[in-house]
């Protein structure tokens, strides 16, 4: 017997040019950055309302776009204007004022949909998701007590081939 999936949030994200409800959004299992990974995100963080370094996230996610050969679907004042839709619309789910809590805006672009094929087809739109959540700082005791960590070589990098 399998279990029910968790029920997500009614808390708003985007999703190929709509602002709908997390719990609503659904992308295609041929997606292609489900089939190959295929596709970057970004996150940016927010504190009191406010983007943190912008243009900076931008700049990362345009180079990591062109790294994968696909066009930001989106201009610069566009990703702003979503993000702040995403921002005041996930402090309103919250009751609250969106300088009062401190998000985290995940951005995920894949190459689209399409037939599972490793060519690229050419000309594929973006699919294009945006979320938001509460960012989750250490308590008052962490920061005051430290907390314990351990360091360790990510052996992912060498294994880049697969």
């Amino acid at each position: 017997m399998t279990s029910s999936p968790p029920l997500l949030p009614d808390t708003p994200c985007y999703l190929n040019g709509e602002i709908t409800a997390l719990r609503d959004a659904k992308i295609s299992v041929m997606d292609r950055g489900f089939i190959f990974g295929d596709g970057v995100y970004e996150v940016v963080p927010v504190y009191g309302g406010k983007p943190f370094r912008f243009a900076q996230h931008m700049a990362r996610l345009d180079r990591s776009l062109a790294e994968l050969r696909i066009a930001n679907p989106l201009t610069h004042d566009k990703w702003r204007w979503i993000v702040m839709q995403l921002v005041d619309g996930y402090a309103l789910s919250q009751h609250s004022a969106p300088e009062k809590i401190d998000q985290l805006v995940y951005i995920q672009i894949t190459r689209g949909v399409a037939l599972r094929d490793h060519v690229m087809p050419p000309d594929l739109a973006p699919t294009v998701f945006v979320m938001t959540s509460t960012m989750k700082p250490p308590t008052p005791e962490q920061r005051a007590g430290g907390v314990a960590c351990v360091t360790a070589d990510d052996f992912r990098w060498s294994k880049a081939h697969i």
